[in-house]
Parts: structure tokens; sequence; C-alpha cells
């Protein structure tokens, strides 16, 4: 079955959707914000939540239901097919440390094909432009 089939909107994961909202709306900064706020977390950023979840413990349970939601929604969507990486980049991954825990955790075995990139921003660019080359061969 083509991707498009089982993710419409041009296989836009972000906008699929999520508990009644939207993916984006759960792992998206403004996610992770939320999530803070419902904990009644008292940070500004999520790079501050990141970094004080090494003491804080409401900053740990933000990143670490972070990660849950983010792996559910891996599993559902992108696990059926089977890839052999799932490959996490961005500003985020700057601090999976905090959430990677919860990410692996899943009983369907994210964590065999999970990697994190030391590209961060760049890593969807990076993506793309492999994708581009092993087609054109």
């Amino acid at each position: 079955m083509p991707a498009a089939e089982i993710l419409p909107n041009n296989c836009d994961l972000y906008a699929l959707p999520w508990k009644g909202r939207t993916v984006e709306e759960f792992i998206s900064t403004r996610g992770i914000m939320k999530l803070h706020e419902d904990r009644s977390g008292r940070y500004r950023s999520v790079k501050e939540i990141a970094v004080k979840s090494n003491f804080d413990a409401v900053a740990a349970d933000t990143m670490l239901a972070f990660g849950k939601e983010l792996r559910l929604a891996i599993e559902i969507y992108l696990l059926p097919f089977a890839p052999d990486a799932i490959i996490l980049g961005g500003s985020i991954s700057r601090s999976s440390e905090t959430f990677l825990p919860a990410m692996r955790s899943g009983p369907l075995g994210l964590a065999g094909v999970l990697k994190i990139s030391s590209h961060f921003e760049n890593t969807a660019l990076l993506g793309a432009m492999a994708d581009w080359l092993r087609r054109r061969d």
C-alpha cells in the first residue's frame, strides 16, 4: 500500500490527527510547553525544561511525557512501514537523553530503529538529499 494512502496530506506526519488535534500539537515546542504547563511547570522554554530535567522532577516528567507521545505517534504512523531507521533530528535531538528512556520503553521495538542525528537542524535537509540521490540511481 502506498504511503500516501496510510499517511494523507502528502505524508506530513505533523498534520495527522492525534487525540482530537494534530501530531504537531503534541510533539512540537508548543506541545512540550503544553505538557509542562499541565504539570504546573514554571520554565519558559523547551531548552530550559530540558536542562532543568536533570534535577527538577516536573521538568523531567515533562520530557518523559513528550518522549511517550512521540513514541506512540511513531509506533502508530511510522512503524507499520517497517523502517530500517527512524532518524530524529532538529534542535530537540540536542536533549535526546531527557526523553529517550520513554521512547525506548515501548513494546514495539522502537529502540532498534531509533537513531539520533548529530546534524540537528540540518537533519531533514540531509535526509531529503539522500533520498533524492537514492532515487536518481
